[in-house]
């Protein structure tokens, strides 16, 4: 099995060989027949019109004309039966040649000269018992045919034995590297994403490992991530479930459900709540986007309704924490089209990190305004929290990427919502920003066009 592509390589090359010699040889054979049956032609014809014409129909019984080269031609009637008895007969398949071919026909028996050689015969331009003047070729002749072949054959095996050899000589070492390709592979299906490979050159075996190299670090890189988005959300889940599990088994065990600490106990189950339900609702339209099924279900909305449905749902979350979340909307209601569910998504996000991340007795605004001459609108949330560093804003969309202050609160978080917020946006056709706010929080504005009347 190892060798099978060697085998196919050597078959082919074999195949390749054999054809090539057919299409040479076989015109320089046809070429050879048409020339000698075109020079026997022109010698009986020239010495029978020299004068061995008038010999042979007086008495063709005993004519025989003797060639410079020493062959000996009897005349035949236009049947071709023999006029000479001593006349060896004419081979069935050289008469059908005479009708078929110039009138002029040879027997290439160029195996077996000492068996009697080869026939020829040539048809006259005359009707008679001298109409058709043949015989058997000379030995020599024979003899020279066969070893013109022969040798033909000969030098074409030689040939082809030396192209065998030299394309072995080329095809063993692309076998070689073909299999380090396979064994790299093999070992990247077996989860040894270590192997690399060092093919040397410029061909295209070259830049296919370069290409193999380069998706094996993409599937390292994938494979590292994967691991710790699988940790992130491991602890992403154990982490909030054991508080909330806290949070609802002092909540149990309270006496007095008025206490400011049953309040607490309260605010903490419902930012954990809050918290794994965001997380969950990210995880799968994260795996949605990365399946390729991120497909928007487009239709008209009335942004106000969204923006007030939002953010009330996080208002009791931010009002636990001392946080003052308020929103501002038009009196006209601004329509787009977008899908409904990505839309409050990607809000969802945004304001849930603003609340997660301020500090208690802090600010949160959530802004829409509407630009009717340029049929566009503008969405802020801006919040006076800690914010982050601004060699920090250009990473916030990327995924696993997670600012200096989400790492305090969250150590273990994995920076999804503002990736999905990006991707949601953009497959809108709608701009998503990041800004500074003075003297400290973070603005997050989406821009787009509205539905135009």
């Amino acid at each position: 099995m190892r060798r099978k592509l060697l085998f196919r390589l050597t078959v082919t090359l074999l195949a390749v060989l054999v054809l090539y010699g057919l299409i040479l040889g076989l015109p320089a054979m046809a070429w050879q027949s048409f020339a000698a049956k075109r020079a026997f032609k022109e010698l009986i014809l020239a010495s029978m019109l020299a004068g061995e014409r008038r010999k042979c129909e007086s008495s063709p019984a005993d004519f025989v004309f003797t060639s410079p080269s020493g062959g000996h031609y009897y005349p035949y009637g236009p049947d071709g039966s023999p006029s000479n008895p001593k006349a060896p007969a004419l081979p069935k398949r050289l008469l059908a040649q005479l009708d078929r071919i110039r009138g002029v026909a040879l027997d290439m028996g160029l195996f077996e000269p000492d068996k009697g050689g080869r026939m020829a015969a040539a048809r006259m331009p005359w009707k008679g018992p001298c109409s058709i003047i043949g015989g058997k070729l000379p030995l020599e002749s024979a003899m020279v045919a066969r070893t013109v072949l022969t040798a033909t054959i000969f030098w074409a095996l030689v040939c082809a034995l030396l192209a065998l050899g030299a394309g072995l000589l080329v095809y063993s070492p692309m076998v070689k590297r073909i299999r380090k390709l396979e064994r790299a592979a093999a070992s990247i299906a077996d989860g040894n994403y270590s192997g690399r490979l060092t093919l040397q050159g410029h061909d295209e075996l070259a830049d296919l490992a370069r290409s193999f190299n380069k998706a094996a670090d993409e599937i390292t890189k994938r494979d590292m991530a994967m691991t710790k988005l699988l940790q992130d959300v491991s602890h992403d889940l154990v982490t909030p479930l054991a508080s909330l599990q806290a949070a609802v088994e002092a909540i149990s065990r309270a006496d007095n459900r008025k206490s400011e600490k049953f309040e607490d106990n309260i605010s903490r189950a419902l930012e954990e709540v809050t918290y794994m339900a965001g997380l969950v609702r990210d995880l799968k339209a994260a795996s949605k986007s990365d399946a390729g099924n991120w497909e928007p279900q487009i239709r008209s909305l009335d942004l106000n309704e969204i923006v007030k449905r939002v953010v009330n749902r996080f208002i009791p979350l931010a009002r636990r924490r001392g946080i003052s979340l308020d929103y501002s909307v038009p009196d006209e209601s601004i329509i787009v089209d977008a899908d409904d569910s990505l839309v409050q998504q990607t809000l969802s996000n945004i304001v849930q990190n603003s609340v997660q991340y301020n500090h208690d007795g802090g600010h949160i605004a959530v802004v829409l305004q509407h630009d009717k001459e340029a049929d566009a609108f503008r969405l802020e949330i801006t919040d006076d929290g800690p914010g982050v560093g601004k060699e920090q804003i250009p990473h916030l969309t990327q995924r696993l990427f997670r600012g200096d202050q989400a790492r305090a609160r969250r150590p273990g978080g994995m920076g999804l919502g503002l990736s999905i917020a990006e991707k949601v946006t953009a497959s809108h056709g709608w701009k998503l920003e990041f800004f500074q706010i003075e003297p400290s929080g973070l603005g997050v504005a989406i821009s787009g066009d509205t539905r135009k009347p």
